[in-house]
């Protein structure tokens, strides 16, 4: 079975659909897979999207955290996304809301 990508996007950001397109983008870039499927899921803050990093790396899960360089809606280093390449297991991941 193919692992899955779960991108988990902060929404308390409000960014502009396009920015958090090109966040989802650089995620999945950084893990380095890209011929996965990929589920999107709501973090509602920094503090649960960082719980989720510490989550990954506490099972051994490839992850890869973006942090925006500023240029544009955000300010620089902020976290906006993070993709995981599969999942803890036991339902782990089922608080998260689809995005």
């Amino acid at each position: 079975m193919t692992d899955k990508i779960y991108i988990f996007m902060r929404r308390d950001l409000k960014m502009r659909r396009g920015k958090e397109i090109a966040q989802a983008c650089h995620a999945v870039i950084g893990l380095g897979e890209t011929d996965r499927p990929i589920i999107t899921l709501k973090a509602l803050s920094e503090v649960s999207l960082l719980r989720v990093e510490r989550m990954a790396h506490s099972h051994g899960l490839e992850s890869y955290l973006v942090r925006d360089a500023g240029r544009t809606e955000i300010a620089p280093n902020t976290p906006t996304c993070i993709a995981v390449l599969g999942a803890p297991g036991d339902g782990q991941f089922d608080e998260w809301q689809l995005y």
